[in-house]
């Protein structure tokens, strides 16, 4: 396209999609690219996305030390791009990687410094609301887990969004 940034962006949009279509290794693959762009031509938020989208990737394939490397990448690139949907959503992919490794109180800390990061949209709390109800679940606290979820369904309700799942922008 002539600009990194775009080619870039573009990369990632297609990682995006083909994670998302289970295409894991496809995924890999472009952001590996779009990481490359960027070299040349820094975006500490493209980066930041690139590092979470393999974070992901890597919880998916139960790639946990993996997915612990791409943690560390993602929380730095994301502190220094300033993106609060973007750092959520890294908060939200370190907290499923601790849920996984079984660390259920780290896992808890991550939703829980998501939550407190401010967005307009109520919807947007959802995956951490989801994620806090998976651990009092697994632990088998089931009046917290119903608590949890509760608002969620109440959202589903009254907006008809709050089931959706979030994603973030490029």
């Amino acid at each position: 396209l002539g600009e990194p940034h775009h080619t870039a962006k573009m990369q990632l949009s297609v990682a995006e999609m083909e994670a998302k279509r289970g295409l894991l290794e496809n995924a890999r693959r472009h952001t590996a690219v779009a990481r490359r762009l960027l070299l040349a031509s820094p975006n500490a938020y493209l980066e930041a996305f690139s590092h979470n989208l393999d974070l992901a990737v890597s919880i998916l394939l139960n790639q946990f030390e993996t997915a612990e490397a791409c943690g560390l990448l993602a929380t730095e690139t994301v502190s220094r791009s300033g993106a609060a949907r973007l750092q959520r959503a890294v908060l939200c992919n370190l907290g499923n990687l601790r849920m996984e490794l079984g660390e259920f109180e780290a896992a808890a800390e991550h939703y829980e410094q998501a939550l407190a990061i401010s967005l307009p949209c109520k919807t947007s709390i959802v995956p951490m609301l989801e994620g806090l109800s998976r651990i009092h679940l697994r632990q088998g606290q089931f009046n917290k887990c119903a608590e949890l979820l509760d608002p969620i369904d109440l959202m589903v309700r009254h907006d008809g969004h709050g089931g959706a799942p979030v994603t973030v922008d490029i």
